[in-house]
């Protein structure tokens, strides 16, 4: 009896219990969470939506962090300035400032090249077969099944 006096869970517009401003009903969770899941199966079911979406993680996952191209120019040009300094050096040229200098280009080095490490195991890559892997097993779930 108790569980008859549950109220059912419901997904509303947000706008239309803060604001007032949508007219919108509310949705039961139950029947949206299941069309999202028959939909979803659908798509990962058709050969070619299978692709589509294998396709467009491929994309996703190659384009480059924002960050990564700063900082491998940054590192290209750090190591243009320890090659000249060391030139520097090597002409003969060698004061305090010099020894500084260099000693902060290969602190900075040894930054970036950190920096540069943590973007690219930041996003690992994904290899298709593996991507298509996955998506050939979400195939075979059982969505009668909540866990």
């Amino acid at each position: 009896m108790d569980d008859l006096r549950m109220r059912a869970a419901f997904y509303k517009c947000a706008a239309a219990k803060k604001k007032k401003t949508c007219d919108k009903k509310a949705v039961r969770k139950q029947w949206l969470e299941d069309l999202v899941v028959n939909e979803t199966m659908k798509l990962v079911e058709d050969d070619a939506s299978m692709n589509a979406i294998i396709a467009k993680v491929m994309e996703l996952q190659n384009q480059e962090s924002t960050d990564l191209p700063i900082y491998e120019k940054q590192l290209k040009e750090t190591e243009t300035g320890i090659t000249n300094m060391l030139n520097a050096i090597q002409m003969g040229i060698l004061t305090s400032s010099t020894k500084e200098r260099l000693e902060a280009l290969e602190d900075q080095r040894k930054e970036l090249q950190a920096r540069i490490a943590e973007e690219r195991l930041a996003k690992p890559k994904m290899k298709e077969e593996f991507v298509r892997f996955w998506l050939l097993r979400f195939r075979k779930l059982d969505m009668t099944q909540p866990e």
